[in-house]
């Protein structure tokens, strides 16, 4: 076999091996053990979404879903303020460090504003008392405890499954939105398909496709 063909090779192998184990393997728990401290901590919200393109490609109900996980282990008094969640992802001070890049402020606040309206929308944030509700506190409501109790249901997978960054530049936009919604069938089939394209242009084999391209393509003996 040439050398043109070992980067279709790897590329190949590499994803291929990678969306098996993805879907055959437990999904991790977003909790983690603070070895010092004994106890479990929750993730950021950056740390389970770390690029804002991706946080604002998810609907309002995909957003809530990992906001209500990231916040109900975090509340003052068992209430939690989102305004306060704002301010922890883009602090007031222009020197302080932001969850995401500043110039994308308003677009992540809006997206974050339309998935805590979810929230409210669905009874999972309620109003804490009267006195503190004045103010804008929220309590987690019966049904958002019960979702959130349910360690590793499927609501809490989309954002920490799939690194963006082990991804070929060729699939990883398409692919990473797709399995980050649940959709792994779509990803799965888009994935082959670059796949699939790649082979073709690289081996130069045109009149087949699927596994009659891949056999001819990488024949240990007639493959290019």
């Amino acid at each position: 076999m040439s050398r043109q063909a070992q980067p279709v090779r790897g590329f190949a192998l590499d994803h291929f091996r990678y969306f098996m184990l993805a879907s055959a393997i437990a999904p991790p728990t977003y909790r983690r053990r603070d070895n010092h401290r004994g106890r479990s901590i929750v993730p950021t919200l950056q740390q389970l979404v770390p690029e804002a393109d991706t946080l604002l490609n998810l609907d309002p109900e995909e957003l809530g879903i990992l906001l209500l996980r990231v916040t109900s282990d975090r509340l003052t008094n068992g209430m939690m303020h989102p305004g306060n969640f704002e301010t922890e992802l883009f602090p007031s001070s222009d020197i302080a460090p932001t969850a995401y890049p500043r110039e994308r402020r308003n677009e992540v606040l809006e997206a974050v504003r339309e998935a805590f309206a979810w929230l409210d929308g669905q009874a999972l944030l309620i109003a804490a008392d009267p006195t503190n509700a004045r103010h804008g506190w929220k309590r987690i409501g019966r049904r958002a405890r019960r979702l959130v109790s349910q360690a590793g249901s499927d609501e809490y997978k989309a954002a920490s499954l799939l690194p963006r960054n082990v991804l070929h530049p060729r699939i990883k936009d398409n692919i990473y939105f797709n399995f980050q919604r649940g959709d792994y069938q779509t990803a799965v089939f888009l994935a082959f398909k670059e796949v699939e394209i790649a082979v073709r242009e690289a081996s130069n084999i045109s009149g087949k496709v699927g596994a009659d391209l891949m056999r001819a393509a990488f024949d240990a003996k007639s493959g290019p």
